[in-house]
This record gives structure tokens, sequence and C-alpha cells, in this order.
């Protein structure tokens, strides 16, 4: 779910949340059926179009 979304010059940040359930095999971590919850904030740099690259912070629970 995207919260918030801002744009200016050839900047964008947007603040989210993904949900989900652990169902495969993660990073070493046999599946659960937990539920996990990921909330965090990407500022990206855009050029012609496509991101350029961008910066992220993240919080995750669940696993």
């Amino acid at each position: 779910v995207v919260h918030q979304q801002v744009a200016e010059s050839d900047l964008v940040v947007t603040r989210f949340t993904s949900r989900g359930h652990h169902t495969g095999p993660y990073r070493g971590i046999q599946p659960t059926g937990d539920l996990w919850v990921t909330e965090g904030i990407v500022i990206s740099r855009i050029e012609g179009g496509r991101i350029a690259e961008d910066w992220e912070v993240i919080h995750s629970s669940g696993l």
C-alpha cells in the first residue's frame, strides 16, 4: 500500500507498507505461515523517465 508519494525536481519519495505470509524458504528460514509486515520509505532519482538510483529505509517484522 502506498501511503504517500511526493515528487520534486528529479526525486520521488514514497512511503509504503507491504504485507504477506511466509510461505516459502527465505534466507535459510523454512516457511512458517506467519504474517510479515514491511514498512519503508524510498527516495528515487529519476533520469530519462526511469529510476536511475534509489535509497531505502525498510523496517520488517514477522519473520
